[in-house]
């Protein structure tokens, strides 16, 4: 009889070790099973990020080709403006949201004369120390790249950038990129974020087109007020305020219309406030050669809009 009930006991004891031994494989089968969720859920999320991703791409570069269509538009009342107006268009089921700004509408650093850069640079609020400072370091860069005569013809595949008739001979610029002002003495981060937007190497002119410039670079023409400015922008939508005589040759010395030669184009795809991605590309216009209207100078993703905001803040 005591050794049934030893063996009794001992049956109990095996039986409860292999409960515990049962428990401890549920639970690690149960956090495997887990883990394995969690990783599949990530995975799955990954994807559709990246899908996304893909989507809004496509859409912001669908959204260029739409731009540039809309600037050819052969009826020329239809055609875009390139003043930085902002077109709202859906693409793919996506928001688009474009805007076109005209490079003959911004600052050359290579062309533009001392006194008009000196005016953008008093627009934005830099002490006159500073600004002699910024303007001689651009001259000083300009004088060291200066020719004696102007460079032989070249084929297209060698180094121009073609738009009409206006050539750009970017083996020769003393600036062959607006990001290279970072470089000079003078010159901080904040200043920079916000004398990008008005500044280009591929005007190759040393006035700005005014039917095109924006209200800071109006107002970086020496004499001319605010006043100025808003009938230079009220001009283009056919507005009632007009410039007298005196006013038209004050500008004409730093401004005189052009057609479109070079133009940035922005497409944002998608909501500000949730997912989007932008797109930004130079494009070449030259409707006077039907085999190639539009040629790509460059195309990028640019910072985060907000981001650059922040940083012209600080």
């Amino acid at each position: 009889m005591r050794g049934d009930g030893n063996g009794s006991r001992a049956r109990r004891r095996d039986r409860g070790f292999a409960l515990i031994l049962v428990i401890w494989v549920l639970a690690l089968l149960a956090l495997l099973g887990a883990e394995v969720a969690a990783d599949s859920h990530s995975a799955a999320l990954v994807s559709r990020n990246r899908r996304d991703l893909a989507q809004l791409r496509a859409s912001a570069d669908a959204g260029v080709t739409l731009a540039v269509m809309g600037l050819l538009d052969p009826v020329i009342a239809a055609r875009w403006q390139a003043d930085g107006r902002v077109y709202d268009r859906r693409y793919a089921d996506q928001p688009l949201s474009l805007t076109v700004m005209d490079e003959g509408g911004k600052i050359d650093l290579n062309a533009a004369s001392k006194e008009l850069i000196a005016g953008l640079l008093n627009e934005f609020g830099v002490d006159r120390d500073r600004q002699a400072l910024i303007v001689q370091a651009i001259l000083d860069r300009r004088a060291q790249f200066a020719v004696a005569a102007p460079a032989p013809a070249l084929p297209e595949n060698t180094g121009r950038l073609f738009g009409q008739s206006h050539v750009i001979n970017i083996g020769k610029l003393a600036f062959a990129d607006v990001s290279e002002l970072r470089l000079l003495p003078g010159m901080s981060r904040p200043l920079y974020a916000r004398l990008e937007p008005e500044l280009t190497v591929y005007s190759q002119n040393p006035t700005v087109n005014p039917m095109t410039a924006s209200r800071s670079v109006l107002l970086a023409i020496p004499g001319a007020g605010s006043g100025d400015a808003d009938a230079v922008i009220a001009s283009r939508s056919g507005g009632a305020t007009q410039l007298d005589v005196e006013e038209v040759s004050r500008l004409a010395l730093y401004a005189q219309a052009d057609t479109l030669h070079v133009v940035t184009i922005t497409s944002r795809a998608g909501l500000v406030d949730h997912a989007s991605f932008t797109r930004r590309a130079v494009v070449a216009i030259s409707p006077d050669r039907p085999l190639e209207p539009a040629r790509i100078l460059r195309w990028e993703q640019p910072p985060d809009l907000a981001d650059a905001n922040e940083i012209a803040r600080r």
